[in-house]
């Protein structure tokens, strides 16, 4: 009865086959399932693994690469500082006073700066003809063509280089200029429009037969962009250099649409740039004072020149308009026909929140404040075909805690 029992309990052979076979199958498929994950998973540490790589190794040839440029840069400056040594052409950096270039010394390496190619023969002027102004009436003036196309600086130089004197410097060949005019630049990170700048800049002021020179203040890096404190070192370095009559601020991205806007300095401060194509030619506001101004010599040392404090976007025309009209002067403008500028599209900079706080204490700081209160280091002075290079450190805090 026992054996008959067990019997009966125990499954046949081909149901429990089944079953192991079954069991098999869903072991193996487990097994499949799992290798297929684990290989997924190795395949997404490879792929990380080696675009981690990648973006190290890529990330360490951008900084060599830009280390080797730093260097290059810096070798360089090494090589025309130690030009200048032995050619003498170092001048001490000394605000509002010029000083006798002297033979180099050891201590001119760190006491000194240095001028590099050949320097502007404009200390003298001879009267070679009738006055250029008379000249421009009896021609007259048509419509300025813009050339907006991208050049390099070598198809420039051969576009408008040829009659220029060193530095940027045009003298008319058949009349006398009854002013030299300064054109000073602020500039920093805008290859592209300095190259639309000079590109125009030059056939207009040529054909205006004005005798002048195209000054670019570059700022280097460190701090943050300050143009009112650009136009006064580039009039502090332009009276070393050539003792103007007449200086114009311009922004680089301003390019004049009329030749009836002529550059020369009037006896009151001029505002040139009042009809811009952003704002469809139309004056925004009475008292606006950027983008293109000129003043003579004279009268922007009596205002004390800009002020010093506006770093970033915003507030130094504004603080420059008040001090014209602190010391009475009025403003000129050409008729807004003749007042029109094509403006090159940017990024606008980032605005500085104090700029409201010092446009609210301008008055306090016109004496102290200005031409008579730069602190700047000179780097470099290069008199280059189209222009004249003045490459410029400035301490933000230094200048700051100074006023």
């Amino acid at each position: 009865m026992a054996i008959a029992a067990s019997a009966q309990n125990k499954l046949p052979t081909s149901r429990l086959k089944g079953i192991l076979e079954r069991l098999g199958r869903h072991t193996e498929s487990s097994a499949k399932k799992r290798g297929a994950c684990c290989e997924m998973l190795g395949r997404a540490r490879t792929g990380f693994v080696i675009l981690t790589a990648t973006t190290v190794v890529f990330c360490y040839f951008v900084l060599q690469h830009t280390q080797v440029l730093h260097l290059q840069q810096r070798r360089c400056h090494i090589q025309e500082r130690n030009k200048s040594l032995q050619s003498g052409t170092c001048n001490n950096t000394v605000v509002e006073t010029t000083t006798e270039t002297k033979r180099g010394t050891r201590d001119c390496c760190t006491n000194c700066d240095m001028y590099v190619g050949v320097r502007p023969s404009c200390i003298t002027r001879n009267f070679t003809g009738p006055w250029c102004q008379v000249i421009r009436q009896k021609r007259g003036y048509a419509k300025v063509k813009v050339d907006l196309a991208s050049r390099s600086l070598e198809m420039l130089e051969k576009l408008h280089g040829a009659d220029l004197d060193p530095g940027g410097l045009y003298r008319p060949r058949d009349c006398t200029s009854s002013q030299r005019v300064g054109i000073i630049v602020p500039f920093r990170e805008r290859s592209l429009h300095l190259k639309v700048f000079l590109n125009n800049i030059h056939p207009f002021l040529k054909k205006q037969r004005i005798e002048y020179m195209i000054i670019v203040v570059e700022q280097a890096p460190g701090s943050r962009l300050n143009r009112g404190m650009l136009r006064n070192i580039g009039v502090i370095e332009g009276e070393k250099l050539c003792k103007f009559d007449c200086y114009f601020f311009h922004d680089v991205d301003m390019i004049p649409l009329s030749n009836l806007n002529i550059y020369t300095c009037g006896s009151k401060p001029r505002h040139h740039a009042a009809a811009l194509a952003r704002w469809n030619y139309v004056l925004p506001y009475q008292h606006i004072f950027g983008g293109v101004v000129s003043f003579t010599t004279e009268l922007f040392k009596k205002v004390n020149g800009y002020s010093n404090m506006y770093f970033g976007w915003g507030g130094e025309d504004d603080d420059l308009y008040n001090r014209v009209r602190y010391h009475n002067m009025d403003i000129e403008r050409y008729p807004m026909k003749i007042s029109r500028y094509g403006d090159l599209k940017h990024h606008k900079s980032v605005a500085q929140n104090s700029r409201y706080s010092y446009l609210k204490t301008w008055k306090a700081r016109v004496e102290v404040d200005g031409l008579n209160s730069l602190k700047y280091n000179r780097h470099l002075v290069e008199f280059r075909k189209l222009y004249t290079w003045i490459y410029v450190g400035i301490n933000e805090q230094e200048v700051l805690i100074s006023i």
